[in-house]
C-alpha cells in the first residue's frame, strides 16, 4: 500500500514537472484603437489572491517577483510602481497612490481563474486591463479643491500559464514568463509608445 502511494506521488510530480515546461499562451485580447502616447509613469495594480495562500510558503512570493520582473523588462525605462491588493482594505490604497504618483496609465493584473490539485494551483488565467488616466482639480461650493481621476480603457488581454508550484526557482521562472508575455503583447498592441530600444 505504501509503495502505491509513493508511485502515485511520483506520477503527480512528473506531471507537474512536465507542465512547468509549457510556455504561457495568450487567450484573447481587445484594443480600443486609441492613438498611442508615451507614458510618463505606470501604476500596476496586482490582485493575485491565488498565490496568497500560506500553504504555498515562499513559492507565491517567488511567482510574484518573477511576474513583476518579466513585465518590467518589457516596459523599458518607463517609471513603474507596483501595488498589491488582496482585499477591500488594500484596494483603498489605490486612490491615494494614484494621486501621489500621477501616472499617465494604470495596468490592472488579476487572476481570473485557476485550476488546482488539492490546495496547489496548477495553472492560472491572468487578466490584464490597461487604461489611460487624467487628473482634474475641481472645487466644492466652499472653494475647497479636490483631485478627481478619470480613466479610459485602452487594452485588455488574458493569458493562461502554469503556476509551477514545485520550488521557488520554478515559480519565479513561470511568473517571469507570464509577465514577459503580457508585456510583449501590450507593446505589440501599440497602446503605449515605448522606445524600440527600451
Amino acid at each position: 500500500m505504501k509503495k502505491l502511494r509513493v508511485l502515485a506521488l511520483c506520477a503527480a510530480v512528473i506531471e507537474l514537472t512536465s507542465c512547468a515546461a509549457d510556455a504561457p499562451r495568450l487567450l484573447e485580447e481587445s484594443n480600443a484603437g486609441a492613438f498611442p502616447i508615451t507614458p510618463n509613469a505606470i501604476l500596476v495594480v496586482v490582485d493575485d489572491g491565488v498565490f496568497d495562500s500560506p500553504v504555498l510558503g515562499t513559492m507565491g512570493d517567488a511567482y510574484r517577483s518573477g511576474l513583476r520582473r518579466g513585465l518590467q523588462s518589457t516596459l523599458g525605462g518607463v517609471p513603474t510602481n507596483f501595488i498589491d491588493v488582496h482585499s477591500m482594505t488594500q484596494a483603498a490604497r489605490i486612490a491615494p497612490q494614484l494621486r501621489a504618483t500621477r501616472p499617465s496609465h494604470t495596468l490592472r493584473l488579476f487572476t481570473r481563474s485557476s485550476m488546482r490539485r488539492g490546495t496547489l494551483p496548477i495553472s492560472v488565467v491572468w487578466q490584464m486591463e490597461v487604461s489611460s488616466v487624467v487628473f482634474h482639480t475641481v472645487f466644492s461650493l466652499k472653494g475647497i479643491p479636490k483631485v478627481e481621476v478619470a480613466s479610459t480603457p485602452l487594452y485588455e488581454a488574458s493569458a493562461e500559464g502554469d503556476a509551477c508550484m514545485l520550488s521557488d526557482s520554478a515559480a519565479d521562472k513561470c511568473g517571469e514568463a507570464m509577465g514577459q508575455l503580457l508585456g510583449e503583447r501590450l507593446r505589440a498592441a501599440h497602446v503605449l509608445q515605448i522606445d524600440a530600444g527600451s
